[in-house]
This record gives C-alpha cells, sequence and structure tokens, in this order.
C-alpha cells in the first residue's frame, strides 16, 4: 500500500489564529484526549491577517479542520478520529466562526527509516525533537491504518492511498499531498 503525506499548503494570503485555552492539551499524542476536553477549543484570528484565506485546515495548534473535510475524511474511511468542538473569534468583524472542529487523530506509529528520510533537530541533545522535511516509510509497521501520526515527529500526518484519492478529486488548493517513499 501507498502512504502520503497530508499538511496545509499555506498560501500566502493565509489567516493566522491563535490558541486561546486547552494549552496543556496534548493535542499531537496521537492517544485519546477525551478527558481533557472540557471546553471547546478557542482559536483567535489574528486580525492583521483578518482577511486572509480560511483554510480547509490549520495543523497549529492543532489539527482544526472545516467541518465539510472531516466529513471527506469519514467517507474516505478514516475512523480512528476523535472530534470536539472548535471556534475561531474574529475580533474585527465582531463574529465567530463556527465552521471548524477539532480532530484529534488516534494513531502515532514508529515507521520512519531515519537512515533514509531527511530531518533536522529542535531542542537540545538530549531531548531532541525531530523534524521530518522528507519521510521514507516503513510501511509494514502501519498496520493498515488510513491516517495517522508519525512518532518520530507527530505533527507528519499521513494518509493511505485509498483516503489520498478521495481527497484529491475534492481539488482543494490548500491541501498538499505527496507520495512517501517506502521500505
Amino acid at each position: 500500500m501507498k502512504y502520503y503525506q497530508m499538511a496545509w499548503r499555506v498560501p500566502g494570503d493565509a489567516s493566522i489564529v491563535y490558541q486561546q485555552n486547552l494549552i496543556d492539551v496534548p493535542f499531537w499524542s496521537g492517544h485519546s484526549i477525551s478527558s481533557e476536553m472540557m471546553e471547546p477549543l478557542d482559536l483567535l484570528l489574528d486580525e492583521d491577517f483578518a482577511d486572509g484565506q480560511l483554510p480547509t485546515f490549520y495543523d497549529t495548534p492543532a489539527l482544526v479542520a472545516r467541518k465539510t473535510f472531516h466529513a471527506a475524511l469519514v467517507a474516505a474511511g478514516v475512523s480512528n478520529l476523535e472530534v470536539f468542538p472548535a471556534q475561531i473569534r474574529d475580533e474585527t468583524r465582531k463574529k465567530v466562526i463556527n465552521d471548524y472542529v477539532l480532530l484529534n487523530v488516534i494513531g502515532l506509529v514508529s515507521c520512519a527509516d531515519l537512515d533514509q528520510s531527511e530531518y533536522g533537530n529542535l531542542g537540545d541533545e538530549e531531548e531532541p525533537l525531530l523534524v521530518i522535511d522528507k519521510l521514507v516509510i516503513k510501511a509494514d509497521r502501519v498496520k493498515g491504518l488510513d491516517m495517522f501520526l508519525v512518532m518520530e515527529d507527530p505533527q507528519f500526518m499521513v494518509v493511505s492511498e485509498r483516503v489520498c484519492k478521495h481527497l484529491e478529486r475534492l481539488n482543494l488548493d490548500d491541501l498538499f499531498l505527496e507520495e512517501l517513499e517506502s521500505v
């Protein structure tokens, strides 16, 4: 089976949001966060970018996606998502955007072939944080998941070929999908 990186293709006129609550919730853990979600995720639209494009999804501080994108993932067969309410406050226009949900991907897979992947390190030498630029995946470790996070770089999202093909039919300008090399 082929796998693909899924990311937000950030346009030049992108909007920017800032997390206002739930600071201690580990959004990119690959594990359930349902016990920690006591309220909707509150995001504030940066007023300097208030006229920017509202994307299909934001990938920071968490995977916050349009409800229609969540529906597309489910239609493609993705079943390992926790879904929570999210809101984006636009204080420039004095409105709240409720078209988004927080998607928590349940599935953290140690599958990076670090000898063949390209990556950098952030942080200190004792606990470096890997940032993968080009992932070479050990496909036998995936165990049939249609969407998951890479343990070596948990903000690196991967989807199966089936999900990729479904999403490509949506023709979303801000969705980046790239086939991964596998060993």
